[in-house]
């Protein structure tokens, strides 16, 4: 997605650009129900412009502006307690006028902004059946003040009080938040003839993007929360350190990944791990993933790759034949102790005949 790891990288640069994630539905928790997704006139018109921006057309007709202390439902009876809705500790009545327009849009929403997946078919009912349009300042005043703020310690070892400088607050979107972003998809610059277009470009990114893309996610959250329950326990650091480093470098990170943290300790650990991954219960573990995630049995013409980055491992959509070249098959050269690669080489030695049993009966061989 973010072009090859190449010292030409320049010449992928801009392919694929991403702009600033922009907020549309704001989860309010409701008297009725759980929540009820908010916005406002103005932020229902940007994004009308941003579509019409990038050629998407038919967004419906944005509803009137209601007043203040007013709102216009896409259900009414939905959201209502006789003739108020209550969103937080504020009372609302009813605009009607707006509510034709505002149905039109949750409906589009359903359809058009949210996954067509089965586990969204609860939220795509509930958003045209929860869906408001508040006033500017009262939109405004939501997102300012009815945030998750969670309170974060880091707490001293041996006295169990917060650390100098280790109290903090993070501030949090509700989950069920619904922001969008424009991607830009332009040629590439190779200074050969074969230039993508940006069409070409995004036509490809479809294909091989996963069903979920996590932007700047924090693979250090484990291995910190492993830190943050045995400092609760009074451990003391020397442990908690080597534990959490155990934590962080257990996972296989792909056929380039050099192990920069060793320790007998590991070594344990990390051969029950992977030896979980050979044999029978290891074939039916990757045969039923990749199931789950939709992907190929097997396809010639797709071999396996074998030089694969960490990054790369992680975004893989590979037929699951290959994951067995990939990673399966690579683990008993690299289990740790004498006992662990006695165990891996018999689990290692049934794969393989699972794989010449499997090759012929895809030939149609007897």
């Amino acid at each position: 997605m973010f072009g090859p790891e190449t010292a030409n990288a320049s010449d992928h640069a801009g392919a694929v650009s991403f702009g600033d994630a922009r907020l549309l539905l704001f989860p309010v928790r409701s008297l009725c129900g759980v929540f009820v997704w908010t916005t406002s006139v103005a932020v229902l018109s940007r994004y009308a412009r941003d579509l019409t921006a990038v050629g998407i057309k038919g967004f419906p007709v944005i509803p009137p502006a209601p007043g203040t202390s007013k709102t216009s439902a896409s259900n009414w009876g939905a959201i209502s307690a006789g003739d108020k809705a209550v969103l937080e500790e504020y009372c609302f009545t009813h605009h009607v006028e707006g509510d034709d327009a505002t149905r039109l849009i949750a409906e589009w929403l359903a359809e058009y902004a949210l996954p067509a997946t089965d586990e969204y078919a609860h939220f795509r009912t509930e958003l045209q059946r929860r869906l408001v349009v508040l006033s500017e300042d009262e939109f405004r005043d939501f997102t300012q003040f009815a945030t998750e703020v969670v309170t974060r310690v880091h707490l001293d070892a041996e006295t169990k009080t917060v650390m100098s400088g280790q109290l903090w607050t993070e501030e949090m979107l509700p989950a069920e938040t619904l922001l969008y972003a424009p991607l830009h998809f332009t040629k590439g610059r190779p200074k050969n003839d074969k230039k993508p277009s940006g069409k070409e470009i995004a036509t490809a990114l479809r294909k091989m993007s996963p069903d979920r893309l996590q932007l700047g996610g924090d693979e250090t959250v484990g291995p910190r929360q492993a830190r943050a329950f045995l400092e609760s326990l009074g451990v003391e650091e020397s442990v908690v350190a080597h534990v959490e480093n155990i934590v962080a470098h257990i996972s296989f990170k792909g056929g380039n990944h050099e192990q920069a943290f060793r320790s007998p300790e590991l070594d344990v650990v990390q051969d029950a791990d992977r030896l979980d991954a050979l044999g029978a219960i290891g074939i039916a573990r990757a045969f039923a993933y990749g199931g789950h995630k939709g992907r190929e049995l097997y396809n010639p013409a797709i071999p396996p790759n074998l030089n694969m980055t960490k990054e790369e491992y992680k975004r893989s959509a590979a037929p699951t034949i290959n994951h067995f070249y990939e990673k399966l098959l690579l683990l008993k050269d690299r289990m740790n102790t004498a006992t662990g690669r006695a165990m891996a080489e018999r689990r290692h030695l049934f794969m393989e005949t699972y794989l010449e049993e499997f090759y012929r009966e895809w030939e149609g061989e007897e």
